[in-house]
């Protein structure tokens, strides 16, 4: 009588292992490489909604909105660039307690392992805002001492500052946010590498 035997030997099972961990070693590193790609583009996305919503509510509410952000850092923001605006506001004894705060106060910080460049050249130093532009974020005391970029202004005519600002990961690749002067616009480039040096 023959014995049929259905196993496999220990030979084939190392062999369809080091078939799956060829495969493995080839296809992991592209995939590592575009799921970074897609957190920048990601993080940059959500920079282009934040200056998209400060062109909004500069033409909604006829003042001029700045955006800021933290060169070589991760935290930006979003403020009336007049420092005065909420005084005036709540000097306004018709307007409702509710219309008093509407101006748009915003602060965020990119996710981890995401930076802003470095600014565009500017006259303008590193500055920081004062504590009552900081006073109404929840975050006020942490922003306090960050070196702040020059304002991207957006005006209550739909214009804005032609402005670059970029967004880039800990593996030196990059998305550049353009704002566009005319039209106060936002685009966002294709994932690039950072130039040697």
């Amino acid at each position: 009588m023959v014995r049929l035997n259905f196993g496999y030997t220990l030979f084939e099972v190392l062999l369809v292992l080091a078939v799956i961990s060829a495969f493995a070693a080839i296809v992991w590193p592209p995939l590592l490489h575009l799921y970074s790609d897609y957190q920048l583009r990601e993080a940059a996305e959500q920079v282009r909604m934040v200056l998209s919503k400060a062109h909004l509510r500069a033409l909604d509410e006829g003042i001029i909105y700045q955006f800021r952000f933290e060169p070589e850092g991760q935290h930006y923001l979003i403020l009336p660039y007049e420092a005065d605006y909420a005084e005036m506001a709540s000097d306004d004894s018709e307007t409702s307690p509710d219309e008093q705060t509407a101006c748009l106060q915003f602060s965020a910080t990119l996710p981890d392992g995401m930076q802003f460049g470095e600014e565009e050249e500017t006259d303008e130093l590193f500055q920081p805002l004062s504590d009552d532009q900081l006073a109404n974020l929840p975050d006020s005391r942490d922003l306090e001492s960050v070196a702040w970029s020059a304002p991207v202004l957006f005006y209550p005519d739909g214009t804005a500052m032609d402005t670059k600002i970029r967004v880039r990961n800990s593996q030196e690749r990059y998305v550049e946010l353009r704002v566009r002067g005319l039209t106060g616009s936002v685009r966002i480039s294709k994932v690039q590498q950072e130039p040697k040096q």
